[in-house]
């Protein structure tokens, strides 16, 4: 296991977030990873320990309203508050791959697949962070699996106006996040995970998603998809579409839950994320 040395970053208003970085023997890329709703960075420590394996060394951050960062669970002033936390994580991602003589990719899973989509989409531009050389999205949330009724969004947006720093239970069941009792269990009883979502949250999510699947032909960034048919969290035809508008690589995985890095044929996907980024030599830089 490749033990994480821990940082601490400083968002644009000020919010300190907690980070890791799995280093690698002479590098040959570096991988920024964003991780989705309710969790944290922590929990891709096996993720890092193939990838940091092969070579490729890993920098994440705890967002803000999770994991061992700042922020009341799950609440956002709005989704600009994640934009300015990536930029935070890239600044220093861009510092650890300085003399690193391959790409930096950008990754997220599930809500972070959808903030490094939006990334991508916008070419990084609102985010005021430095370009990366590639995005791979896994199971990213562009559209949730089980949409709100109109009626219900809309007044979801009403209350995120008048309390805007509202959050409502929104637990995760663990055999929606892996068929594998282990990680079923290791994701229920982990005292970092939560269930707060924030209403500004909420709205940014939808919001964002909308935004990506407006704009997702404007990506001009090298893009990796994956996602399973069966997914109970993010929508996996949104997926696909968004994609496939952006001109990217889309991989399907089956019977399998939505953190298919932490369920059978979790190998594969770290065969089908490094021969991504071996397939990058010579792309330029965002």
């Amino acid at each position: 296991m490749t033990d994480a040395k821990r940082f601490t970053l400083s968002s644009a208003d000020g919010t300190s977030l907690q980070g890791r970085h799995w280093a690698a023997a002479a590098p040959r890329a570096t991988l920024a990873l964003v991780h989705g709703f309710g969790e944290h960075a922590g929990r891709y420590q096996p993720m890092a320990d193939a990838l940091t394996a092969a070579g490729v060394q890993v920098v994440a951050a705890d967002l803000r309203g999770h994991g061992e960062s700042d922020g009341k669970r799950g609440v956002v002033s709005g989704y600009d508050d994640f934009r300015a936390d990536l930029a935070a994580l890239l600044d220093r991602a861009r510092d650890l791959h300085a003399g690193v003589d391959g790409p930096l990719v950008l990754f997220g899973h599930s809500m972070g697949g959808g903030i490094v989509l939006d990334y991508g989409v916008h070419s990084g531009v609102h985010s005021g962070a430095p370009g990366v050389d590639a995005v791979i999205a896994s199971a990213p949330l562009v559209a949730l699996a089980d949409a709100p009724p109109k009626p219900l969004e809309a007044i979801m947006r009403g209350l995120a106006k008048i309390a805007p720093r509202l959050a409502l239970a929104q637990p995760i069941d663990g055999t929606k996040i892996s068929s594998l009792p282990e990680e079923q269990s290791a994701y229920e009883d982990d005292p970092l995970t939560h269930g707060k979502l924030g209403l500004r949250t909420a709205v940014g999510m939808v919001d964002t998603g909308a935004s990506i699947t407006r704009n997702a032909a404007q990506c001009t960034l090298p893009l990796l998809v994956y996602h399973s048919p069966g997914d109970q969290l993010t929508d996996y035809a949104a997926s696909r579409a968004a994609c496939e508008a952006a001109g990217g690589r889309f991989e399907t995985f089956e019977g399998v839950e939505h953190e298919m890095h932490n369920d059978t044929g979790r190998e594969d996907v770290y065969a089908l994320i490094l021969g991504f980024i071996d397939g990058l030599s010579g792309k330029d830089t965002a």
